[in-house]
């Protein structure tokens, strides 16, 4: 699987570590729709527990999903939070973009 060749513009960082994918399985319920999922990571935020992450079985579809750092299953199954995108040039424009100009701007 080949990582997205794009530019991660802070606050966003370029991520690999499987700490965060660990804890994605950690957090999801039986009932969660990422529950099963195999992913990668791909970068996270630095001021925020938002990680994105890479299907395995698509790869151009994303994920980015608020971590809770719970160490534990959810009770939740709408938790944690998520967002999928259909390539990562719409993570870019929706969510990359966006939080770098405020981020920015701070």
């Amino acid at each position: 699987m080949s990582r997205p060749q794009i530019d991660i513009l802070e606050p966003w960082i370029p991520e690999s570590s499987t700490i965060f994918l660990e804890e994605l399985y950690d957090e999801l319920s039986n009932n969660h729709i990422l529950y099963g999922a195999e992913l990668h990571v791909i970068a996270r935020r630095l001021d925020k527990d938002e990680v994105l992450f890479q299907f395995q079985e698509d790869s151009n579809k994303y994920v980015q999903v608020h971590l809770t750092w719970k160490q534990d299953k959810e009770s939740n199954p709408t938790w944690p939070r998520f967002i999928i995108f259909n390539s990562i040039e719409e993570w870019v424009n929706q969510v990359m973009l966006l939080d770098h100009k405020e981020y920015e701007t701070d």
